[in-house]
């Protein structure tokens, strides 16, 4: 009962508290639970120090700790966050965690991110493609519209709405300017 109070006095915390939050996540004796709900809740702090504590934590020993705060970056639409980022998922090629870093790069629009995503999509596994496909829709260019289309051809045509709606996000958004 007592960690369950820590865990909704940590979410209370979370809408007012920055000092707080940053302190849990930097404390090597809280619980991976509490880090990681410190790291969701500063993912809505646009500073440089709420960045910069969620940057030295991308190597933290609990995965969900490491996910959140990637997601957290993702959040911030901090274009500063995204070479950490980038180096991180140069680090990880291909695991869970490395499909969480491409989606944060997808939503703070790096171009960098389009090849790792394309490489992606070449994979076999159909979850993972039609995830790709939905990143490549938001941050993706139209050099991207090719490979789209051929996995588009490839795949089972219930899939294919994925990979066309890609396309249309991709031409959608490269109209607008």
């Amino acid at each position: 009962m007592t960690e369950a109070r820590s865990l909704n006095a940590l979410q209370m915390r979370a809408l007012e508290d920055v000092d707080g939050l940053l302190e849990t996540l930097a404390n090597p004796d809280a619980s991976p639970e509490e880090r990681m709900l410190a790291a969701s809740g500063l993912g809505k702090f646009r500073e440089g120090r709420v960045r910069d504590a969620l940057v030295a934590e991308l190597r933290d020993p609990d995965f969900s700790v490491r996910v959140e705060c990637v997601r957290s970056l993702g959040k911030q639409h901090d274009k500063q966050a995204i070479p950490p980022l980038l180096e991180r998922a140069v680090e990880l090629e291909s695991s869970q965690e490395y499909r969480w870093v491409l989606s944060s790069l997808a939503a703070l629009d790096a171009r960098e991110v389009e090849p790792l995503i394309l490489q992606e999509l070449t994979t076999w596994e159909m979850p993972r493609r039609r995830w790709m496909a939905h990143l490549l829709g938001f941050a993706g260019s139209r050099s991207a519209i090719a490979s789209l289309r051929e996995a588009a051809r490839v795949d089972r045509v219930f899939q294919r709405r994925w990979y066309y709606r890609a396309i249309w996000r991709i031409k959608r958004r490269a109209s607008r300017g």
